[in-house]
């Protein structure tokens, strides 16, 4: 069973710094190659660039100190974050709170009884006299004439 590969922070700088000389199509395959590197490899290094993980620890009893002072920057960094989400959270919900007030005020009460409030729908078999003028038509008639049957 072979053993992981470890590379240095000097290492990775110098393979980052080659790899953003690169011009030509085709010339970071070539260092990939060259090294026995995968793209993987220098999308996670980049990203630890990014994150300024990828800085040149001291030696000895210092780098217990630089790690400490990354943690405690890094610490710093997400309590920023937390009260600007904070924040954003806090404006969002009076904003909700906002839209549910002018929603109450702009929209009256709704009345339960459905009774009152609509008309009773028509029957369809039923022919209603009053708002027809058929000389035709008399209030004992089973049905309208055919001249008249296109009012209804």
């Amino acid at each position: 069973m072979s053993t992981r590969r470890t590379f240095t922070v000097k290492y990775k700088k110098r393979i980052l710094s080659e790899v953003r000389d690169a011009v030509v199509l085709g010339d970071v395959k070539k260092i990939l190659m060259r090294e026995g590197l995968y793209s993987s490899h220098l999308v996670n290094w980049k990203r630890e660039e990014t994150m300024g993980i990828l800085r040149t620890p001291p030696l000895g009893r210092n780098r217990q100190r630089y790690q400490r002072e990354l943690m405690a920057e890094k610490i710093q960094e997400l309590m920023r974050d937390i009260k600007r989400l904070k924040a954003q959270l806090k404006k969002a919900q009076l904003l909700l709170q906002l839209q549910k007030d002018v929603t109450k005020l702009s929209n009256p009460p709704v009345s339960l009884d459905l009774d009152r409030s609509r008309p009773k729908p028509r029957s369809e078999n039923v022919i209603d006299t009053d708002d027809v003028n058929c000389p035709h038509l008399a209030e004992g008639s089973p049905a309208p004439q055919e001249s008249c049957r296109n009012l209804f």
